[in-house]
């Protein structure tokens, strides 16, 4: 099972790799990154694109087991007797800083939703990609997260991540950007292919180019 699990694996990333080339060479340029910034020895960092510091926890940690009458309790000490932190676990810190990157911008995509719906005066919640709001406020909604996302991916994002990458290791030299396959569209015409598949409720909101609501079918 597991040699055939293993098989899979490779071959269903190996499609992807062809179907999705920018995705798997943006992914590569990640992780050769991160590579380069645990050589360090200290976990990765970065800014997100909201400001907020992120910093990977992974580390080699010493688990010790408590066993009791009722249980067994598991401690894990993340210092060592000396009290400094314990060294990084490289491993983790390289394949999990491509997903955790990607997180952070969704994270900072929600951000900038919730900060946008509170300016307009309307009631917002979230976990994770689900966003919520009060029926009657579902179609606005629809847009403000649509403009959102559209602002956060207009920005150089990998430029800044490397310019984040450069300030915290002044000392390491990292990879070319990848090179982007494709002309990025014009921001009206990004925005109106977001806007025209918006949903709600249940039927479909339309929208003209000027990303005014027009009808709402049932």
């Amino acid at each position: 099972v597991h040699a055939a699990s293993v098989y899979l694996a490779s071959v269903t990333m190996d499609v992807m790799g062809d179907l999705f080339t920018g995705a798997r060479s943006t992914m590569g340029w990640l992780t050769s990154c991160a590579k380069i910034a645990v050589a360090h020895r200290t976990p990765i960092s970065w800014m997100s694109p909201v400001g907020v510091p992120i910093v990977q926890p992974y580390r080699r940690t010493k688990p010790r087991t408590v066993v009791t009458l009722v249980q067994h309790v598991v401690l894990t000490d993340h210092h060592d007797a000396s009290g400094r932190g314990l060294p990084v676990h490289r491993r983790r810190q390289v394949s999990a800083f491509p997903p955790n990157y990607v997180h952070s911008l969704d994270a900072s995509h929600m951000m900038l939703t919730a900060l946008e719906m509170d300016r307009r005066g309307l009631v917002f919640s979230a976990v994770h990609d689900s966003f919520w709001t009060h029926a009657a406020d579902v179609d606005e909604m629809n847009v403000v997260l649509r403009d959102c996302f559209v602002d956060l991916y207009e920005r150089p994002l990998l430029e800044e991540l490397k310019a984040s990458l450069e300030l915290r290791y002044p000392d390491a030299t990292f990879p070319d950007l990848p090179r982007r396959r494709k002309p990025r569209p014009e921001r009206g015409a990004k925005r109106a292919v977001l806007l025209s598949v918006a949903t709600t409720c249940g039927g479909r909101t339309k929208y003209n180019r000027s990303f005014k609501r027009r009808t709402h079918n049932g």
